[in-house]
């Protein structure tokens, strides 16, 4: 099983089928799987750093003021800060 497909079974058992759906719909997700695999790892052992991720994933795509509220409530959480920063450095 790739690591991509551990991370949508993962997703799907943990937090719901229509989380891991949006990610098997993204493009990019192989990409952030290989790129940032162990800055996920880290947040999903941090409660706050998973729900600020979460939040975000439930974020509509053009949805900046969504994003930004849920950014915001993991401000302090490095976890959740190298998580964002290795997905804006895969781009």
């Amino acid at each position: 099983m790739t690591v991509r497909a551990q991370l949508l079974v993962f997703l799907a058992a943990t937090f719901g089928t229509s989380l891991a759906a949006g990610f098997r719909d993204t493009r990019d997700c192989d990409q952030f799987v290989q790129e940032c695999n162990a800055e996920f790892l880290a947040c999903i052992g941090e409660p706050a750093c998973i729900e600020a991720f979460l939040c975000i994933v439930g974020c509509g795509e053009e949805d900046v003021e969504c994003s930004y509220i849920c950014s915001m409530s993991a401000l302090s959480n490095s976890e959740f800060a190298d998580l964002m920063q290795c997905s804006a450095d895969t781009g």
